[in-house]
């Protein structure tokens, strides 16, 4: 008895260290690759293997997982009632089917996402890379012959960096057209383009230079700053997917991080405290803020092109009266509100539809 509780812990500790080396830097994550496993060896082991790296997109919901996912449920409750008939003889498989049935369900969704990814083998081969630049030697031939080759390497490097992401693409697509490239190779050289054009992308963000920033003071580790990173990645590719390629990158961008933690207001709770503060939207910022000596609030309005206006607003239910500054008579400027959150505000003037986002960064009026 005691020999096979041991050998059972064992297995599950042999489970779990798999399902945290090779789980962990897959979407499946590692509880549910640990549960797989439990469940049974060989469906875990498959399952793991062709779970996508969490570096790259999850799987998308399809109609395929559900009904996979509904027959394993329907296999699991009959071996469950077999495996009562029977008294313990038969049915032995209830708990496989059932688990996969559950992971099955989950995956039709597009629910099985690793937020949390640790990529060890990569950590590993970093380490060995740089353990051999570090105790390999090489003769002054072949030194001299490698800086020609990475100098030569670097300047083709610079001449493409020189080119547009439009006029790669367009070159690629004339080398195609003229039958220089075929369709595989076309596709695998747009993919390393758009690749990046991410990295570009994501290395110019505010949330990556920071991460940076914390990097190199010595608060993250190596390990820390890749798994942060690529976290970050898969936040943008996400966002990328949403709102695709669009005019406005770094609004929508904060939009889009906006709308995850955004919480709805119902529009019979509006008060004017909701939309005090700095609103950002695609071309500028809208101010709202008190003003105890006048019967109406006051607010500014900027422009990223540098124009500025000031004015007076109130709020009757869902409507903003809004009266800007002019020369003579004040312009008259109504604001339905369609949306009212914690860190969205949307709204339609004269019906058209605009989004903002609320902005922390200074609590100013200037």
């Amino acid at each position: 008895m005691d020999s096979t509780i041991g050998i059972i812990l064992i297995g599950f500790v042999l489970f779990f260290v798999i399902a945290e080396l090779f789980g962990r830097g897959k979407h499946i994550g590692r509880w549910w690759a640990f549960a797989l496993l439990c469940a049974g060896f060989i469906p875990g082991l498959i399952a793991i293997a062709v779970s996508p790296s969490a570096k790259n997109e999850p799987s998308k919901p399809n109609k395929s997982y559900k009904i996979w996912a509904v027959i394993c449920l329907i296999l699991g409750i009959i071996s469950l009632i077999g495996l009562v008939i029977s008294r313990g003889e038969n049915g032995h498989l209830f708990f496989v089917f059932i688990i996969l049935g559950f992971y099955l369900m989950n995956l039709s969704k597009g629910l099985i996402k690793n937020h949390d990814p640790k990529f060890y083998f990569q950590l590993i081969n970093e380490s060995r890379v740089n353990n051999s630049r570090i105790f390999s030697g090489s003769s002054s031939s072949s030194s001299s012959s490698s800086s020609s080759s990475s100098s030569s390497s670097s300047s083709s490097k610079k001449n493409v960096s020189k080119l547009t992401i439009q006029e790669q693409k367009r070159s690629l697509e004339i080398l195609k057209n003229k039958g220089i490239l075929s369709e595989l190779e076309y596709q695998e050289k747009l993919n390393i383009i758009n690749e990046q054009s991410v990295n570009d992308k994501i290395s110019n963000l505010t949330e990556f230079k920071n991460l940076e920033k914390v990097y190199e003071s010595g608060l993250l580790t190596k390990q820390q700053f890749e798994e942060k990173k690529g976290k970050l990645r898969f936040d943008y590719n996400h966002y990328l997917s949403v709102f695709g390629e669009n005019k406005f990158p770094e609004f929508n961008w904060d939009l889009y991080n906006a709308l995850k933690v955004n919480r709805k207001i119902n529009s019979t709770d509006y008060n004017k405290k909701q939309l005090y503060g700095k609103w950002k939207f695609n071309n500028g910022q809208i101010f709202f803020y008190p003003n105890s000596n006048a019967h109406r609030d006051n607010l500014k309005l900027t422009y990223e092109n540098g124009n500025n206006r000031n004015g007076r607003w109130e709020l009757n239910e869902s409507t903003l009266d809004i009266i800007l500054d002019g020369n003579l008579v004040g312009e008259k400027i109504t604001m339905k509100i369609q949306e009212l959150g914690s860190h969205i505000f949307i709204y339609s003037i004269n019906e058209r539809g605009y989004k903002s986002v609320r902005d922390t960064s200074e609590n100013k009026n200037s």
